[in-house]
């Protein structure tokens, strides 16, 4: 596994640090010396599949659970130490947690006067996450997508220095999905250290900064995105159809990609399905995606954990 050193926060900018976090339940050890950080204005995405410790691990920075070992700090000190932590972090996590009978204008008007928000207004805040015109509808009448929006909403209501998404994606729909990355992006442009858990990582290839690539509890892997893409060696091949195929190929070549005719449609390899989905919107060129074949980052993780796993197997038998 590559060392990993965390990093240091710059100035009042407030960055994530895990320092050699353990946690057992019982006789079964969950997370094995897991160390990162996620800093500021950037996003971090921790990939693995379901059971690698993700959810465990943003349950202790959340102080929700405790480590056997080692620790989880933002500023430099364990969130529940910090004064107001409901300004400093904000949280997409696990189940909703909100009263099905609130209205969406009462649950961000409490959020907002947790985090002492003055700006975006609770009416901009519900048009940025496009909930316009459901600002009095009850929270148990939205769809799971839309509850997604408004807790995403909720998180970003006073505009805290950190922010932690748990599935982010879930619920979404294809536009839902490019609102969802674009929202992202943008809160860590402003400077937060924004750290998404994902098992999607399919979904993050055009999201993300840098990635943690977590499997059975160790850390992997932790490189710059586009690090990891040279490594891989891979393109993303995403399968469609469209009825312009020739406008198709020339937009898909302005962004890098190539187009080829296969006999279940068209393969578009360089571009990520999200990338597509984005020039579906911006250039009104009909798609419908059929499959994604191969995932460069995918790639990179199975590479790495198959790595990891081999270098482990050794150490036992010595």
């Amino acid at each position: 596994m590559t060392a990993i050193t965390p990093a240091k926060n710059q100035g009042n900018a407030l960055g994530i640090e895990f320092l050699g976090v353990c946690k057992r339940y019982g006789r079964r050890d969950v997370l094995h010396e897991v160390s990162f950080a996620a800093p500021a204005g950037a996003v971090t995405a921790l990939l693995g599949p379901n059971g690698a410790g993700k959810t465990t691990l943003l349950r202790i920075l959340l102080g929700l659970a405790y480590p056997n070992r080692g620790a989880a700090l933002i500023g430099g000190q364990p969130l529940l130490s910090t004064p107001n932590p409901a300004r400093m972090i904000g949280v997409v996590f696990e189940t909703f947690g909100v009263n099905g009978g609130f209205r969406v204008q009462d649950c961000v008007a409490v959020r907002r006067q947790e985090q002492a928000a003055t700006e975006p207004s609770a009416e901009a805040l519900c048009q940025e996450v496009g909930l316009g015109g459901f600002e009095r509808q009850r929270v148990k009448r939205l769809s799971l997508g839309m509850r997604q929006r408004l807790a995403f909403g909720l998180a970003t209501a006073g505009q805290p220095p950190v922010l932690v998404l748990d599935e982010p994606f879930n619920g979404l729909d294809p536009e839902g999905m490019r609102w969802a990355a674009g929202a992202i992006r943008r809160q860590a442009e402003r400077g937060a250290a924004v750290l998404v858990s994902s098992h999607l990582l399919r979904d993050m290839e055009t999201v993300a900064d840098r990635a943690v690539m977590i499997h059975g509890g160790k850390v992997s892997a932790c490189a710059a995105i586009r690090d990891l893409r040279d490594q891989a060696g891979l393109d993303s091949c995403v399968l469609v159809e469209s009825d312009d195929p020739a406008r198709l190929a020339q937009a898909v070549s302005l962004l890098g990609g190539t187009t080829s005719t296969a006999p279940d449609g068209i393969e578009v390899s360089g571009v990520s399905s999200m990338q597509l989905v984005n020039l579906s919107q911006s250039s009104g060129i009909a798609l419908r995606l059929l499959s994604t074949e191969s995932s460069w980052l995918e790639a990179s993780y199975f590479r790495l954990v198959g790595a990891d796993q081999s270098a482990s197997a050794k150490g036992d038998t010595q």
